[in-house]
């Protein structure tokens, strides 16, 4: 491989106690990008033992309960020809949703949307995405509704599960893609163990973010984000919209700037772990 990324301090666990050399570098990093996530075995592990009181603030976490409770209560929600939530129940889960609502409004206030498609509100089509392909919603004819699992899922007692799977959900099966717009980046989702393992390291106090690309992407992938445009930085914003913003919707990471602020001209938020990420992800040095 060409990229030079150091050993592993002591955040990481290692069965080997010799000194690791760019070898045994490599080999983790091969490693990694094999990795079956939910292999007992596996160089990275996801923690199913959280409590609730750690869990119930975690926006994401806390939108897609809310979405699942609200489309029960509705005994499920109609959708129209394309798989979608039809415009009626979209406008339902803006004026009750927190996330949604705050989304739109600057959009209201461009003055250029008067009634919202689900694909118009970026936060509703990836939980929605998401809990489809976590099997927590089903479809039936022309509407969506509450799986048993969903609902079960939904209590508190189940939360360590449910966020296990929410995170699973979107960054192994759902496109980050659809996040960011750029579908021709398959490869940061693709390596994403090896930038999840880098970000451990690197995010421990607060960075910017265009000082992460060169710390967390292997060299094919930051070739591969900047053929997407002649824009320049597109690795940055490619990284932020795909990985250090779902992040920070899942708790793992903090900014320093707000959602709105992220989406200023030349914003440059920083970002840092927060101590949710060492105890959700651990990674293992396998010899």
């Amino acid at each position: 491989m060409n990229d030079n990324f150091p050993p592993p301090d002591d955040r990481v666990i290692r069965i080997d106690v010799r000194p690791a050399t760019k070898a045994d570098v490599d080999a983790f990093i091969a490693q990694l990008l094999k990795a079956d996530w939910n292999s007992p075995n596996s160089p990275i592990q996801m923690a199913d033992d959280l409590p609730y009181e750690d869990l119930k603030t975690v926006l994401f976490f806390d939108q897609c309960r809310q979405f699942l409770r609200l489309m029960d209560e509705n005994r499920g929600a109609p959708l129209t020809a394309t798989g979608n939530l039809n415009r009626a129940y979209v406008a339902q889960m803006i004026e009750k949703m927190d996330w949604l609502r705050r989304y739109v409004e600057p959009l209201k206030r461009g003055g250029l949307f008067k009634v919202f498609d689900e694909g118009d509100v970026m936060p509703l089509g990836v939980i929605h995405g998401v809990c489809e392909y976590g099997k927590l919603i089903g479809k039936r004819k022309n509407r969506a509704f509450v799986t048993t699992k969903g609902r079960e899922l939904c209590d508190d007692t189940q939360a360590d599960r449910l966020y296990r799977l929410l995170f699973l959900t979107l960054f192994r099966d759902f496109g980050l893609d659809y996040i960011s717009g750029y579908r021709e980046t398959p490869l940061v989702q693709r390596t994403l163990a090896v930038i999840l393992w880098r970000l451990q390291m690197v995010a421990r106090d607060w960075i910017a973010a265009d000082r992460l690309p060169l710390e967390v992407f292997l060299t094919r992938v930051l070739e591969q984000a900047r053929a997407v445009s002649t824009m320049s930085d597109m690795e940055t914003t490619i990284l932020r919209h795909e990985v250090l913003e779902p992040l920070v919707w899942f708790g793992l990471l903090e900014s320093d700037q707000t959602e709105d602020e992220w989406y200023r001209l030349r914003a440059q938020p920083r970002f840092r772990k927060t101590p949710l990420f060492d105890r959700f992800l651990t990674f293992i040095w396998l010899p």
